[in-house]
């Protein structure tokens, strides 16, 4: 049996793998648009009524703008959020406060030399200072996180707002942003606060432990898988709070999908977060503490909202409104909505009408018809078929 009898087409393989080429390109295509790890991602039901516009310009011009373009605006959005942030505040320079205090009347910082007592054991004596300061100011972070929690709801989605384009007041958004999120924040910054409280206590109470009973290998452990703890519940809580309030849903599925976002894009969140963020880290180190509590009366808070709503806009844009259906049905609605409205603007002017909302240039010579210029005849009060029947005919002359 010859070869062509066995194989009748034998252009059929080639046929096959050209197909199955072309959907593996397909396939790794859409692949390079997409999010990786973006399956775990869940619809969360559309947007709060509003559509992102498509700026002229790039995000670092814009982020420019919202600060400097209103700085009247800028500096009472600032002071705003600064009392919802005093509490939080207060406690991190009351925990520099006490280590200050503490350290200048130990031994350890103390002069040594004639006429001093020669101190030998030391021991551990640092490391009690730091868990004395961070357990007293852990223990209340958990009570500021909840006034904390009604600022962020309200500046954040202001923010959302105003970058996306809304003509917005600062006290009337805040407001609504309030009513709107502060459940789901309140939970949210409540659950972290407690993770980050319990770490950071936990991370002293080891410290003091092995300096004074020696390193032993699973405390070490313990203390690294406290720091991966904190570093990736401060990513998620980040990613949380914008999800928050730019998206409808249910706390459980915003809840997975920050988680998704926060590891998927953990490098990238990290270094957005640290950079929005950067004012407050300058309170943790005595050299800059100074300089960052200057930031923060200045524009610290605004300029945290700016940068990290940009960075988040960036990100469903680019990974995520695809994927909401709601979102897409909706942008879908809006951009029929406006063809609709050229097609009855166009087809208004080219019948000689003026659509409503629209100028009436390239239309100077046209008026509106009366029945003074068309000389139909008045039909007096008592009248006859026969003025109808002449009323009629008139009015087919024209």
């Amino acid at each position: 049996m010859s070869n062509k009898a066995k194989n009748p087409n034998p252009y059929a393989k080639s046929a096959k793998d050209k197909a199955k080429a072309a959907k593996n390109k397909k396939v790794n295509d859409s692949a390079k648009e997409n999010l990786r790890g973006q399956s775990g991602l869940t619809d969360m039901s559309g947007v709060d009524g509003y559509f992102r516009p498509e700026h002229g310009v790039n995000r670092w011009s814009l982020g420019t703008q919202l600060i400097m373009g209103n700085f009247l605006q800028t500096i009472g959005l600032n002071f705003l959020m600064l009392l919802f942030f005093a509490p939080v505040l207060y406690l991190i320079l009351s925990r520099a406060y006490t280590i200050m205090q503490s350290a200048a009347g130990s031994p350890f910082t103390s002069n040594m030399g004639i006429g001093y007592f020669p101190i030998t054991n030391m021991v551990g004596l640092e490391e009690s200072i730091l868990y004395n300061a961070n357990f007293t100011t852990f223990i209340w972070m958990p009570l500021a996180a909840i006034w904390l929690s009604v600022g962020l709801s309200g500046g954040l989605y202001l923010m959302r707002n105003l970058a996306w384009g809304e003509n917005v007041t600062v006290i009337k958004g805040f407001i609504s942003g309030v009513k709107k999120n502060f459940v789901p924040m309140l939970i949210e910054t409540l659950l972290y606060s407690l993770v980050l409280s319990a770490s950071a206590i936990m991370i002293s109470y080891l410290n003091r432990d092995m300096a004074v009973n020696g390193t032993v290998w699973y405390l070490t452990l313990s203390k690294i898988a406290l720091y991966v703890l904190i570093v990736l519940a401060t990513l998620h809580f980040m990613s949380m709070i914008s999800l928050i309030v730019t998206y409808k849903g249910s706390f459980f599925a915003l809840f997975k999908n920050a988680m998704v976002l926060s590891t998927v894009l953990s490098p990238l969140n990290a270094i957005f977060a640290a950079f929005s963020l950067l004012p407050f880290i300058m309170l943790f180190f005595s050299g800059t503490m100074t300089f960052g509590v200057m930031l923060i009366l200045m524009f610290g808070a605004t300029f945290f909202l700016v940068v990290w709503t940009l960075y988040n806009q960036w990100v469903y844009e680019k990974f995520l409104d695809q994927r909401v259906e709601r979102y897409k049905a909706s942008r879908e609605e809006e951009e029929q909505h406006e063809n609709r409205k050229k097609a009855a603007t166009n087809a208004s002017a080219q019948n000689g009408y003026v659509a409503v909302g629209t100028k009436q240039s390239g239309l100077a010579g046209v008026k509106a018809v009366t029945d003074y210029e068309v000389g139909l005849t008045a039909i007096e009060g008592a009248f006859t078929r026969d003025s109808l029947v002449k009323a009629e005919q008139e009015k087919q002359q024209f």
